[in-house]
């Protein structure tokens, strides 16, 4: 489309063209033409090519029938004023109706043609449209400012009165009001007259004047320059650029819908003026903010506007500006105070975006279903209200005070959408490093930020990256993070980051909270129950399905969440599975819409829970337009390989060097020019360019290229009086030798009292409340004062105001505080610890305080001299964190708490029971057997039966993990000979199933038999209901390997009933995989597939990606067999994207296998099919080869006959060529080749 001015109406360019001007007021007739079945259309385009190619054909489906409607309307030499995505307002000046009614007819005509589209696949949509005819005087403004776009409005009772004409006629049908019908006369045939005095015309009676087309335009009639007021800025732009036009899309945008009153457009004189100001005040707003309005439609007293926020430049918060134009738009200022009654409504979604129309009349418009929500939120919001949805809330609450609502009832929503109004700004921030703002240019780190700018580019093409940046405290790690930060702001990608603390390495996820509660737009200073709501909101909008798990986000985010009956029953294990699935699912869901960048930092100082979700996380993003960025120190680099993550294709780390002497002269420069000493000014020195070239070579060697150490060795100039220029004000002066030297050589120069206030906030942290300072420290005087002494520590650059509305505090590098923090002595270190320790409680058990992780009061009264203390929170921290699976830190815990109980503390034996069962989670066997061995000691030496037997049955259950056989069984018959001499029917039970699951492992199924009906029996007596499901599973498992189908299908059905009845979705989930196979055994395949389906349904409930795994990988192995193809492959490939997600290259074995498989009998060809076979097979080879593993005998004969049949129909080179083509295959390779089934 080479001729731009095809965007403006018909009319207003020929009056272009004639230089003319278009009457104000004049008369004429109104065609309005709905098109019916354009939403079915849509989607079924949408879901035949998908997002990226579905708008494109709607778009070139649309512009062949508006092509030939508009053809109609110009012959006729009417003018298109308006279009949405299924209608044209049509404008036939100083028409009587006669020219309307007959372009109105031919344009239902042919519309005929259009009786069935068929799409590539074959699927048919008719198209119909409604014509609705009238006539009458209406007055046409020219508003607008010329720089951002005029606009020609069109108002009048024709406009008032053409909806209700369109919806009276039906489909097919052209209706006409009552002065069209008297001035067409008996030249129309009417056979029906309806409501409001509207005549469905049959046909014509005889011919009408002939068609008055319009003269032709020639494309170079008109100038850019003539064309460019009358056009949307951003349209304008792209063809002034040559691109020619936008490209259609579906685009993330925010619709803003607005109505307004008080003009009244009857009145003579001042009506255009006004109606002009305000429309320019609103565009103005609209540019203020980076937003459009895009179209205007006037109504009697008042008007509609549209606006739209991300189309053409998307920016990461086009939700707050939206927000905020709508909060500015609101209430216009006092000049146009006769501007009433605006109600605005928001919302956003993905839209379809782009150029449609014919090749005389064009648009750009944006359009779905989220216009249409905008548009009924406008409608429900009172005067001076701003309405919006969830999502926006969600994606403003750091910026927008909003009010909940009662859900509202839209027509195509099964559920009331969710309803907030505006209540105000604020003033928070969506994503802020814990870094002070800076004020200079970044210097050097070109070379690092062009890697990380590739990188980037990578990830928001879909090949998710991550990004770490490592090196020793000083270097520019936040520095350079800073820079990331406002890259990606610059190409409108969505930030979440976090920090991890000294003083939070066992804190669990801590480094994610303030990255889930952003994620899900909660705000800290609600109360519980309103971020519960808000979470509960969010989480149904990202994937109802979630909503059963939204208890375990507790810790996530933290916040306490009740536990509902699935959550309940789940393990400690199996909840943090789960939750990590949960998180990485809610991202990956939103990752798929909008671009994101996930920023960690300090991740030397990381637990083991975040590092856990950081794995999985990383492992995720691989096909997301995603970057992950960590810093960390390098002498932590143990740490990315402990989680996997540098082992990844996709990971990539940027080691920050030392400045050379050029990057730190351009640093030291920078620093001089922001004190007001220019470099070349020296008042007394005419050679103090060549006295600054040899001071930056003093001073890049003194700090080895550390730009932290660069910096604080000029303000260690400064704070002594000293002339940087002055080659004697530095010449002689001999610096500290080291960083921290020179910080505490700082420190030397304050007053006692700022001494005192740097020391007691080091104990606090890096970032400090100056509420804490005053609340825990008493004794530093006068809270006036202090505050005082601290605004002069910000002036000197030690600990610059983080938060002035909250008086917090920041020390200015991490170095400085450590420094702070050393120059306690130990004695003072350890008292200071126990007081804040107390403060903090205490403000908890007030209320004042909420929330704070039980790792922080540990980390302080460990620190401190109170023994008594330190024990209670190890224990208890050691239990939350058994409790919330984060193993590695309870174990931690337990063995700092077991080194402060004496031998013969009373609780010592226990302690060692949980030490132990931790141990056991993680493999550490024989560690937990010296553990269980110790604690026996202790509870023989106090003769406590109970705790022998419970020991007794730890050491039997950790022997039978590791195959001791023997040994296990020896100690379960000592703990069942306890558990007898107490009457501990249940122990007794307990053991006798846990003797008969090692017999089972032994192959003794006749006594693990007799083993099991004795627990089995004891365990009902008992009413230990999960020792009975256990039991009776262990007894279908023994039935089935003794051959007896029968009984092992009856004991697991007992199992399968007990379990659902008790609502233990694991146990539930396990026995029926095992039915699953047995009833495969027994050639019941409908009753195998309906119980594995079922077993899946819980995996995916509870989020156990295995589970999940495992059931998907079983029913595509068993539809394979009943040759249902395409579902068995579904699955199979769900199952491999799990398995690489999981790393479980044996797994991926078995799915390459079967794939392999389908491949040979679903490809078109024999011979495609053949070659593609073969090079999964060559994969097949290749995890075995890694796994050192070989293929069960059903799918090692699934392979073979798929080799046999390739090879037939290959031949043998190509064959083997094929098969090695195979195994060359990376892994991540292998999935996607596995994934094209094309």
């Amino acid at each position: 489309m080479d001729d731009i001015s095809v965007y403006l109406p018909m009319d207003r360019r020929q009056a272009l063209v004639r230089n003319e001007t278009l009457a104000q007021q004049t008369t004429g007739t109104v065609l309005f033409a709905a098109i019916s079945n354009l939403t079915p259309l849509t989607n079924a385009l949408m879901e035949e090519y998908g997002e990226k190619r579905g708008p494109e054909e709607l778009a070139r489906q649309l512009d062949y029938v508006y092509d030939i409607l508009i053809a109609q309307v110009n012959r006729y030499r009417g003018s298109v004023i308006n279009f949405a995505h299924d209608s044209l307002t049509c404008w036939f000046d100083k028409d009587d109706g006669r020219r309307a009614t007959a372009a109105g007819l031919l344009m239902q005509q042919e519309m005929g043609k259009f009786a069935a589209l068929q799409s590539m696949s074959g699927s048919r949509t008719t198209l119909a449209m409604r014509v609705g005819i009238t006539h009458g005087p209406v007055q046409r403004f020219v508003v607008g400012n010329p720089a951002i776009q005029r606009l020609d409005l069109f108002v009048g009772d024709p406009l008032a009165r053409m909806v209700t004409a369109e919806q009276q006629a039906r489909r097919g049908e052209v209706v006409v009001d009552e002065r069209s019908a008297q001035a067409l006369g008996d030249a129309i045939e009417i056979t029906e007259v309806r409501p409001g005095s509207l005549a469905l015309v049959e046909r014509l009676r005889r011919p009408i004047p002939p068609p008055t087309p319009w003269p032709p335009i020639r494309a170079t009639s008109l100038s850019l320059d003539q064309l460019q007021p009358w056009l949307p800025p951003f349209v304008y732009k792209r063809f002034q650029a040559g691109q020619g036009e936008f490209p259609s899309e579906m685009r993330s945008v925010v619709a803003l819908l607005l109505s307004f009153s008080g003009l009244d457009y009857q009145q003579e004189g001042e009506i255009s003026h006004k109606l002009d100001r305000y429309i320019r005040w609103v565009q103005e707003t609209m540019a203020r903010y980076e937003g459009t309005l895009l179209d205007a439609t006037l109504m009697d007293k008042g008007g509609y506007l549209y606006a739209i926020f991300g189309i053409p430049v998307a920016h990461e918060d086009d939700s707050t500006r939206a927000a905020l134009a709508a909060w500015a738009l609101r209430s216009p200022p006092e000049e146009l105070n006769y501007i009433t009654g605006v109600r605005i409504g928001l919302s956003q979604g993905r839209l379809r975006a782009g150029a449609y129309g014919g090749q005389i009349r064009r648009t750009y418009n944006v359009l779905g279903e989220e216009v249409n929500l905008a548009a009924r939120l406008m409608q429900y919001a009172a005067p001076g209200q701003v309405l919006a949805t969830g999502r926006i809330q969600a994606a403003t609450a750091h910026r927008i005070r909003w009010h909940e609502l009662p859900g509202m009832r839209v027509r195509g929503h099964l559920e009331p959408i969710q309803l907030f109004y505006m209540r105000g700004v604020s003033s928070r921030q969506t994503l802020k490093l814990l870094e002070p703002s800076y004020d200079l240019p970044m210097v050097g780190r070109e070379s690092e930020l062009a890697k990380i700018e590739a990188k980037f580019s990578l990830a928001l093409l879909g090949e998710g990256q991550i990004v770490g940046i490592t090196a020793e405290a000083g270097m520019g790690k936040s520095r350079l993070l800073a820079e990331v930060l406002r890259m990606a702001r610059a190409r409108s990608v969505v930030a979440y980051g976090g920090e991890c603390h000294v003083h939070g390495s066992n804190t669990p996820y801590l480094v994610w909270q303030p990255i889930w509660r952003t994620f899900f737009g909660l705000d800290e200073t609600w109360s519980p129950e309103a971020q519960r709501h808000a979470l509960e909101r969010e989480l149904n909008r990202i994937a109802p399905q979630f909503l059963p798990r939204l208890p375990l986000l507790d810790q996530a985010l933290p916040l306490p969440i009740p536990e509902n009956d699935l959550t309940r029953s789940m393990d400690a294990h199996l909840r943090k599975l789960s939750r990590e699935s949960l998180l990485v699912e809610c991202l990956k869901i939103r990752a798929t819409n909008t671009p994101m960048m996930l920023v960690l930092e300090d991740l030397h100082w990381v637990d083991p829970l975040s590092r856990d979700l950081l794995e999985a996380a990383c492992r995720a993003i691989s096909t997301l337009p995603v970057l992950i960025v960590l810093a960390y120190r390098p002498s932590d680099i143990d740490l990315l390989q402990s989680i996997r993550v540098a082992t990844l294709p996709h990971f990539s780390e940027i080691r920050l060097q030392e400045f050379n002497t050029q990057e730190a002269g351009r640093l030291i420069a920078l620093k001089l020019t922001q004190v007001g000493k220019e470099i070349g000014s020296s008042p007394t020195n005419p050679n103090s360019l060549t006295s600054f070239i040899a001071m930056v070579k003093k001073l890049a060697q003194q700090a080895q290229g550390n730009p932290f150490y660069i910096e604080e060795l000029l303000n260690f100039l400064r704070d002594r009086g000293l002339d940087p220029r002055e080659s004697a004000s530095w010449q002689e002066i001999t610096f500290p030798d080291t960083l921290h030297g020179l910080i505490l050589s700082r420190f030397d120069q304050l007053n006692d009292l700022q001494k005192k206030i740097l020391g007691a906030a080091s104990v606090i942290g890096r970032l400090f409340r100056l509420s804490w300072l005053l609340g825990y420290c008493p004794w530093l005087g006068d809270p006036a004062q202090v505050q005082a002494e601290l605004e002069t520590m910000n002036r000197l650059d030690l600990t610059p105001m983080e938060a002035p509305a909250e008086r917090t505090y920041l020390f200015k590098h991490i170095v400085t505080q450590e420094v702070a923090y050393n120059s306690l002595d130990e004695a003072t270190r350890r008292a200071l610890h126990e007081h804040l320790a107390r403060y903090l409680e205490a403000q908890m058990a007030a209320g004042t305080l909420r929330d704070l992780p039980i790792s922080l009061l540990t980390y302080h009264y460990e620190r401190s001299e109170n023994l008594e203390k330190k024990r209670e929170y190890l224990r208890r921290a050691g239990d939350a964190a058994q409790v919330a699976y984060a193993n590695q830190t309870a174990i931690d815990y337990y063995q700092r708490l077991l080194a402060l109980l004496g031998e013969q503390e009373p609780h010592r034996g226990e302690i060692l029971l949980l030490y132990g069962t931790v141990l056991e989670r993680v493999g550490r066997w024989q560690e937990a057997q010296r553990g269980y061995l110790e604690a026996l000691a202790l509870a023989e030496q106090r003769r406590s039966l109970h705790d022998q037997a419970r020991c007794q049955l730890a050491l039997g259950s950790v022997l039978e993990k590791v195959a001791h056989f023997d040994e296990a069984i020896a100690w379960l018959e000592k703990a069942r000979n306890s558990y007898e001499r107490q009457a501990a029917w249940g122990g007794v039970g307990q053991s006798l199933t846990l003797l008969g699951e090692v017999l089972q492992r032994q192959g003794a199924y006749e006594q693990a038999q007799q083993q099991l009906e004795g627990g089995l029996a004891l365990a009902r007596k008992a009413k230990a209901q999960s020792t009975v499901i256990s039991a009776l599973y262990m007894l279908g498992v023994v039935a089935l390997n003794r051959g007896d189908r029968e009984s092992a299908q009856n004991y697991l059905e007992q199992s399968l009933a007990l379990s659902r009845k008790e609502g233990d979705p694991q146990v539930k989930a396990r026995a029926l995989s095992f039915l699953g196979a047995v009833v495969l055994n027994e050639q019941q395949p409908a009753l195998a597939r309906q119980y594995l389906e079922e077993a899946l349904a819980l995996h995916r409930e509870s989020g156990d990606r295995r589970g999940i795994a495992n059931a998907q990988g079983n029913l595509g192995y068993l539809l394979y067999a009943q040759e249902e193809l395409a579902l068995a492959r579904r699955h199979l490939e769900d199952c491999l994207r799990i398995s690489q997600e999981l790393g479980d290259k044996l797994y991926l074995a078995y799915m390459f296998v079967a794939l392999a498989a389908i491949a040979i009998q679903e490809q078109p060809t024999a011979t495609s099919r053949a070659r593609r076979a073969t090079r999964l097979a060559g994969v097949v080879a290749t995890l075995l080869a890694m796994t050192g593993a070989v293929l069960e005998p059903y799918e090692q004969g699934i392979y073979e006959r798929t080799l046999n049949a390739a090879r037939a129909l290959l031949g043998e080179a190509e064959f083997d060529n094929a098969l090695a083509d195979g195994a060359a295959l990376t892994l991540e390779e292998a999935v996607a080749y596995a994934l094209d089934a094309g």
